[in-house]
């Protein structure tokens, strides 16, 4: 019997739960290295060419990420991105690298002062995902994310 072929063209929407490692550098402390679970949504579309899959994707969330060193808080809460993805379609499973920008929203608390500002960067990645039935997918992902400097 042959195994049913799978097309990974069009829309599609999910869910998703991570752990997040971050780190902070900071003038006065040092590092620190923030770090919790994350949850949010994502949806995105496919295109695809024989065996090849490209597409986008956007995702949105909330990271839970904090910690404090010596009297400074850093704190992590809305993050989202949007992304280019291209992978190979290795039926049921794809292997695929995405990039793209991301955003987050830092805060900052030393005690006296209490700041909050939405940062721009960006993130890259690969994962693979799976074809678990018809309509619904699994996959794991990795991505680092790079903020870049900013003085508060």
């Amino acid at each position: 019997e042959v195994a049913p072929q799978y097309s990974w063209a069009g829309g599609y929407t999910g869910l998703y739960l991570g752990y997040g490692w971050n780190k902070a550098k900071t003038s006065t402390v040092g590092s620190i290295k923030p770090d919790d679970w994350k949850a949010g949504a994502f949806a995105g579309w496919n295109f695809q060419q024989d065996q090849i899959v490209y597409g986008v994707e956007g995702d949105a969330g909330y990271s839970w990420a904090k910690k404090s060193k010596d009297g400074l808080e850093v704190k992590q809460g809305f993050e989202g991105s949007l992304r280019a993805r291209v992978g190979y379609d290795l039926n049921p499973v794809m292997p695929y690298l995405t990039a793209g920008i991301a955003g987050s929203q830092i805060k900052l608390n030393n005690g006296l002062d209490d700041e909050s500002k939405f940062r721009v960067g960006w993130t890259a990645g690969a994962g693979l995902e799976a074809k678990l039935t018809d309509n619904i997918l699994g996959r794991v992902e990795y991505r680092y994310t790079q903020y870049g400097n900013k003085n508060y």
